[in-house]
């Protein structure tokens, strides 16, 4: 039976979506200020290896519970709802929500 990973694409759409959010964030005047300084490449690979975690992939996540990662940060609601609005998570989602939907019956 193929795993949720597998089902929305694995590695490369998990890569393909993390790519976009970031040059997405990049060109965001409230989310790129966070990043400021932060090295992305590593922020990049941490947050692929997190999300294929979550959709049942390898388990290869190594950084910190998400949130210490975001402790001090003083993330608002603003910043989730620009975060929610710079990619088309949605789409993206539903494949796995689908997936996802015979599991929860």
């Amino acid at each position: 039976m193929s795993t949720l990973y597998d089902n929305i694409g694995g590695q490369p759409a998990i890569e393909q979506v993390v790519d976009e959010l970031h040059k997405r964030i990049a060109a965001d005047s409230l989310l790129n200020p966070i990043f400021a300084g932060t090295d992305m490449a590593k922020q990049r690979n941490h947050l692929v290896a997190f999300l294929a975690q979550i959709f049942e992939g390898p388990k290869q996540y190594g950084g910190r519970p998400m949130d210490k990662t975001h402790a001090g940060m003083n993330l608002q609601q603003p910043h989730f709802d620009a975060i929610g609005q710079v990619i088309s998570v949605k789409q993206w989602l539903c494949v796995a929500c689908q997936q996802m939907t015979p599991k929860l019956h």
